[in-house]
């Protein structure tokens, strides 16, 4: 198996590990739970990086899923790094960077269902912190 493959599997199965871990922790009693599971999604958006890099070298390697529902691999990217901030920034209860984030991220005129999703997303801060 050469390298880039090789590679590309251990990340798969750590990705399985960590959704798993993830899981796990939001059915526990571990304190600072919800830190702990931004945490692993950082971790998984790592992951998601790395193998994005050894998918733009070697596309055979790309799962044929992602083939068939990554239209938008880039903003999807993205999308989720924003998510991942914005719950540490609600968590310091700074929603006005959160929705700065989000609106900056509309200003790119990203496909609808990622504009959907982000106004969705300020609306629901929007009423949470009542701004």
């Amino acid at each position: 198996m050469d390298k880039l493959k090789s590679i590309d599997s251990k990340l798969s199965a750590i990705r399985k590990e960590l959704d798993s871990i993830a899981k796990d922790i939001s059915n526990s009693k571990l304190e600072y739970s919800s830190a702990n599971i931004s945490n692993v999604g950082e971790a998984l958006t790592a992951i998601s990086d790395i193998q994005h890099s050894i998918y733009e070298q070697r596309p055979d390697l790309i799962p044929e899923v992602l083939k068939e529902h990554s239209k938008y691999p880039d903003f999807n990217r993205q999308f989720s790094r924003i998510l991942i901030e914005n719950k540490n920034l609600l968590s310091i209860n700074e929603p006005s960077r959160a929705l700065e984030l989000l609106n900056k991220f509309v200003e790119k005129n990203p496909p609808v269902e990622f504009e959907k999703m982000a106004k969705n997303e300020v609306k629901r801060i929007t009423k949470m912190f009542k701004i």
